[in-house]
């Protein structure tokens, strides 16, 4: 059918507004339950965390009815922070953070955050600082750095460090052992191929089962409008390489960074929104369109 915008009307009061954080969706819900997690304003650094609710006919912020309660005595939780990198694994239900601007400088801290919805309704909300077992890990990263999950294995690509140098190394970040006992471990992906230049706000999706992440845009000192995606080709090798641009099928929009990308598996397209393409914000909505065979 027909895609179109809505602007609902939302009861209770919204978070105090922000730019740089991150939201993600719980699932095998009926009703939508939508997190929103840290961001900045001016040098104020949030590490506050609000639900939106959609119960299939009203949509409310941080309803009094369901609690966000933290875990924990005395709590953990991350210091206020923005333009941190995230990926949820829906199959385990928790929500990573790695890297970001906080109030302190740079940070390279990877924290993990459980919700879960308890009888009441109430939702309890447990964070969990994880300290790598690795030894060569990546540096801090300061802002548009990008984070995809396949599977269970988190894959990090580029960003500014805390000296303003752009990068673009791959990371896996993995865990190994049972649930609540893992430990975790970085491990820097070879960089074989054609390697794309070095970047912040890239626009970055995974396909599930497909042991690859797809790139689009970014800014390496100027605004860009390529292609590239990194195939894992086995358990120590990987590679770059840039398809063909008609993948994308239509035209080219014009160069940007910062847009939001979400991968829709049944239709197999990226849909891509906004960004800044040098001179303004944009709000261009567009599609990629990737129709090939998903391995199961």
């Amino acid at each position: 059918g027909a895609e179109s915008w809505i602007n609902p009307s939302v009861f209770g009061t919204a978070p105090t507004a922000r730019w740089g954080h991150a939201a993600f969706l719980y699932p095998y819900t009926n009703g939508m339950y939508c997190f929103v997690f840290g961001g900045a304003q001016s040098s104020t650094y949030y590490r506050d965390v609000n639900l939106l609710h959609f119960d299939g006919l009203n949509w409310a912020w941080n309803p009094s009815a369901i609690p966000l309660v933290l875990q924990g005595s005395p709590p953990p939780q991350p210091s206020g922070r923005a333009w941190f990198a995230g990926g949820f694994d829906k199959a385990r239900i928790r929500y990573m953070i790695f890297g970001g601007e906080t109030a302190t400088g740079v940070t390279d801290e990877i924290w993990l955050l459980e919700p879960r919805i308890v009888a009441g309704p109430q939702i309890n909300l447990t964070w969990t600082l994880v300290t790598p077992t690795s030894t060569d890990n990546p540096v801090a990263r300061k802002k548009g750095h990008v984070i995809m999950l396949d599977d269970f294995v988190y894959i990090l690509f580029g960003g500014e460090d805390g000296s303003g140098q752009r990068l673009n190394d791959m990371w896996m970040l993995y865990p190994v052992g049972p649930s609540g006992s893992e430990q975790w471990y970085w491990a820097r992906l070879p960089d074989d191929g054609t390697l794309p230049a070095g970047r912040t706000g890239a626009a970055v999706f995974g396909r599930p089962g497909m042991m690859m992440g797809h790139f689009f845009g970014g800014f390496t000192g100027s605004y860009e409008n390529d292609f590239w995606t990194y195939r894992t080709l086995g358990n120590s090798t990987g590679r770059f390489f840039q398809p063909g641009l008609l993948a994308l099928g239509g035209s080219l929009p014009a160069g940007f960074a910062g847009a939001s990308v979400v991968y829709d598996e049944r239709n197999q397209r990226a849909v891509v929104f906004g960004g800044h393409n040098g001179t303004m914000p944009v709000n261009i909505l567009g599609a990629i369109r990737l129709y090939q065979p998903v391995r199961r």
